[in-house]
């Protein structure tokens, strides 16, 4: 069976200043306009095309994901992109959840989300992410890239893991 492959994304740095007071409406700041497509460079740059993207509903998240495919290089016609209510703010356990039902049928899917869950769901699927760093993992567009032989995600190797001052 083909390997199966997870990339969990954090949406890039938000506006707290935006004038916006709903939560769910915050745009990118200036930060996360610059971090995120550095981010999506490097992805375009590796051998890596998501059949499946999962995006938060919030306005940061698809602004991220929109600066991902405008920089990424990944052709949006292959790709499957799913823009979800139920991930804004969502538990670990729903984000493992959408992701197995993905890779029942896929080889590859994309998270675009939020904290804490992305940190937990990094830190359920591969514990051992606990060491790459001393506070939160999945800092604002930060990347962890994820491998696993079959969709129970019973044996996850991490491939790789980048924050923007990374690159």
């Amino acid at each position: 069976m083909a390997n199966k492959q997870i990339i969990l994304l954090r949406h890039g740095k938000s506006d707290w200043n935006s004038g916006e007071s709903r939560d769910h409406a915050r745009p990118l700041n200036d930060r996360g306009r610059r971090d995120v497509p550095k981010v999506a460079k490097w992805l375009g740059s590796l051998d890596i095309n998501p059949a499946v993207i999962l995006c938060s509903d919030a306005k940061r998240t698809r602004d991220t994901l929109d600066l991902i495919l405008e920089d990424s290089g990944w052709d949006e016609k292959e790709i499957e992109i799913r823009i979800l209510p139920e991930l804004y703010l969502a538990s670990s356990s729903t984000i493992r959840n959408y992701i197995q039902e993905v890779l029942s049928r896929h080889d590859s899917v994309l998270v675009v989300g939020h904290n804490p869950g992305m940190d937990f769901t990094l830190l359920e699927l591969y514990p051992d992410s606990r060491e790459l760093a001393l506070d939160k993992l999945m800092t604002t567009a930060s990347v962890a890239i994820l491998e696993s032989s079959d969709e129970s995600l019973a044996d996850i190797s991490l491939s790789a893991f980048r924050r923007p001052g990374d690159l």
